[in-house]
């Protein structure tokens, strides 16, 4: 009716099967009517340098719940032979509640692959607290990682860690020189209701592998919570991260998110990363409301790392809108949270494309498509926002940037109805190469106030991008800039144009293309555009080109009431 497997301390509990043969060891079964408790207990299969498979383990409750607690050991493992190490099955009718719990698959040292690991809960929740070590992985082998699979349909999951972080994690690392004998294997899927990962984490890694890595998969009916900042015994920091990563030439996993709420705060991050010649892989989320709070990240990009090589891999792309359409809200708030596709390497940046109805950036939040490359290669990503309402707050930012040799990504903003910043910037910069251009399109209005600044700029050799804006009804600033400057070459061109019977008010705001020191000219500034009309007052300003070289703003003299 019910099982107790327990470690009382003087002896190790073991449940155990090896082979050291041909033949393959035996598998292990634990029933139980209702309850499970796995308390301190052992069980494993075993392989040592042989061709036989270790066993399969299955521990089933099927009606009650499974518990694991004091550093419960499940595992099975291949060790310098041919042989595979088979899967490990936890099954409950009603909750699985595991704590300090170690649950591996692993080959090591040999050809063998580790096996699937799968923890399902029909009908209650899973609980993976204390830092817990889930995970399938082959170490000096050539064999695949095993699939991990998380199933409660409807009930909630939680991975958090203790005293450690621990998590849930695949892992490839081939022996020096050689790569896994097939693409696949190692992916990680979850299904439930709520998915929580508090100090904790949710992985593949891929090294040195030429082989690609199944994709990390998140379905839940309700939300996603990433939060959390885990101190270990060290003093380091670590963020709560559902990551993929490659140290190779492989291309890193996919994260395909759908939940009606995605919440990631406290300095968490959703990561694909490369750190080789492998690309980053694509973050996919369907989510009706994404927030993106207190530090958190959705990054995918290529990072640079002291010592190494400098990666050539392409970043991968970050795409955000509802599960069939647009999602309704996509908020980013607070200094340091954003959606990054940055590039270190000689790779392209990847691109960040945002659906929603509503988009708000807000106290420093971020869309970063950012390039620091050390060669032309590394061009920068392009930001796109399509939303029909886009708000950027108190230093809500939106950039495409190029510090290194490669040119700036383009910033994209479609706005069906509004556009309107409040002390937000919407910028291209380049140190080096040419900048990229902004382009926002507005249904109804853009609005400009409090120093929000629209700006192309060039530092170096190459060009600052154009801007183009599209302001559908009304163009308005307030205490604002629009501007196009360039150092060494050409400013790019300022477009503004709204509707044949709109209008266009500056109040205290600049609107200025201008060129610095160098051959280039700056851009022609244009506006408004088929007819509409124009308004200023205090020290509204118009922009022209200085084909001298030399710096040069002309204000507007009118008289205020016409521009």
């Amino acid at each position: 009716n019910t099982v107790l497997v327990q470690d009382l301390g003087t002896f190790t509990t073991t449940l155990e099967t090896t082979t050291g043969g041909a033949g393959n060891a035996g598998n292990i079964t634990l029933t139980a009517n209702n309850n499970m408790t796995l308390d301190g207990a052992t069980i494993q299969s075993m392989s040592q340098s042989s061709p036989g498979n270790t066993g399969n383990i299955t521990i089933t409750s099927l009606q009650g719940d499974i518990s694991g607690l004091n550093f419960p050991l499940i595992q099975t493992l291949t060790d310098s032979g041919s042989g595979n190490a088979g899967a490990i099955s936890l099954v409950a009718k009603q909750n699985m509640s595991l704590d300090t719990a170690i649950i591996a698959s692993e080959s090591d040292f040999g050809t063998g692959s580790a096996g699937n690991i799968t923890l399902a809960s029909k009908e209650g929740n899973i609980s993976m607290t204390n830092g817990p070590l889930i995970n399938s992985q082959v170490f000096n082998s050539t064999g695949v990682a095993g699939n991990i699979i998380v199933n409660a349909p409807v009930g909630d999951v939680l991975v958090a860690g203790g005293d450690f972080s621990g998590g849930v994690f695949t892992a490839f690392r081939p022996p020096h020189g050689e790569s896994s004998q097939a693409p696949g294997g190692g992916a990680v899927e979850i299904t439930a209701r709520n998915l929580t990962v508090h100090n904790s984490a949710v992985s593949i890694d891929n090294i040195a592998n030429s082989a690609e890595s199944g994709d990390i998969t998140l379905n839940l009916s309700g939300t996603l919570n990433l939060n959390g900042t885990f101190t270990d015994a060290n003093g380091s920091v670590i963020h709560s991260l559902i990551q993929t990563t490659s140290r190779g030439p492989a291309r890193s996993a996919d994260i395909n998110i759908t939940a009606h709420d995605v919440h990631v705060s406290d300095g968490a991050a959703i990561t694909t990363e490369t750190f080789a010649s492998g690309n980053a892989g694509t973050i996919t989320i369907l989510t009706q409301n994404l927030n993106v709070t207190s530090g958190g990240q959705i990054r995918s990009g290529t990072t640079l790392v002291p010592g190494v090589p400098t990666p050539s891999g392409a970043g991968g792309t970050i795409i955000v809108q509802g599960p069939t359409g647009p999602a309704a809200s996509v908020l980013i708030d607070g200094n340091g949270s954003g959606l990054f596709t940055n590039t270190q390497g000689t790779g392209a940046g990847g691109d960040i494309v945002v659906t929603a109805n509503t988009v708000s950036l807000q106290n420093m939040g971020t869309l970063s498509a950012a390039t620091s490359g050390t060669a032309p290669s590394a061009n920068g990503g392009t930001v796109t926002v399509n939303a029909t309402q886009v708000e950027m707050n108190s230093g809500g930012l939106i950039t495409g940037a190029t510090t290194g040799a490669g040119p700036g990504g383009s910033v994209n903003i479609n706005a069906g109805s509004s556009f309107y910043t409040n002390g937000g910037t919407v910028s291209s910069t380049a140190s080096q190469a040419t900048g990229g251009n902004i382009n926002i399109t507005a249904g109804n209005s853009v609005t400009l106030a409090n120093g929000a600044s629209i700006s192309a700029s060039s530092a170096g050799q190459g060009s600052a991008g154009d801007i183009h804006i599209n302001a559908g009804q009304n163009f308005t600033a307030t205490n604002s800039s629009v501007t196009t400057e360039a150092i060494h070459s050409s400013g790019g061109t300022i477009k503004i144009t709204t509707n044949p019977n709109g209008t266009v008010q500056l109040t205290d705001s600049t609107i200025s293309a201008s060129v610095l020191d160098g051959a280039g000219g700056g851009g022609p500034g244009r506006f408004p555009a088929n007819g509409g009309r124009r308004r200023g007052s205090g020290c509204g300003a118009f922009a022209a080109p200085d084909r001298r070289g030399e710096h040069q703003r002309v204000r507007s003299r009118q008289p205020a009431g016409g521009i």
